[in-house]
């Protein structure tokens, strides 16, 4: 089953009527149900951001491991794919409703980012710069980039139980 983006969960929000809020002087029910659709609405959304935003997460998990197999191409497809969603799903959503980057977007982003240095790292022994990461924010890319130090150690023993020095000493140069 294809996963559906955050504004097409959204389309049917569960209806309350003026009859399900108590009414009185003091309390106006249209208001109050009008308000209780609102809210309805926006959880929605929110369900439909942490649904795709952890096909961003899964994207970007599996291309770690692919990297650290050397299936490169398999990894930049799985990224691609990764930040195709983010851009084209999620960030529109979260350019309206700001407040919904936070949590599962949030996570994602960091972890595409945290893929993406690691990439790098592995293709040109540096660690590419925030504007190359877009649409990663600077949060997302420190996580990112904090996070690449334990891939690279990863990568280190791995190759330190092939006896690959040279591996083991680029690596401790990128985590020092």
């Amino acid at each position: 089953m294809a996963s559906q983006a955050p504004s097409e969960v959204a389309h049917a929000p569960t209806a309350v009527a003026e009859s399900q809020v108590p009414s009185s002087s003091v309390v106006d029910a249209a208001h109050f149900a009008s308000l209780a659709e609102q809210m309805a609405t926006d959880d929605a959304v929110r369900d439909g951001i942490i649904k795709r935003s952890r096909d961003v997460l899964k994207n970007a998990k599996v291309a770690i491991y692919c990297l650290h197999r050397a299936e490169d191409d398999k990894a930049e497809g799985l990224l691609r794919e990764a930040v195709k969603i983010a851009n084209e799903e999620l960030l529109p959503v979260t350019e309206r409703l700001p407040h919904l980057r936070q949590g599962s977007l949030a996570a994602a982003l960091e972890e595409y980012a945290e893929a993406r240095v690691f990439q790098a790292w592995l293709r040109t022994d540096r660690i590419p710069n925030m504007d190359e990461l877009a649409p990663c924010n600077r949060d997302e890319y420190l996580g990112g980039v904090l996070d690449f130090a334990g891939e690279v150690v990863r990568w280190a023993i791995r190759l330190a139980a092939r006896r690959d020095a040279g591996a083991v000493e680029r690596a401790l140069e990128a985590v020092e």
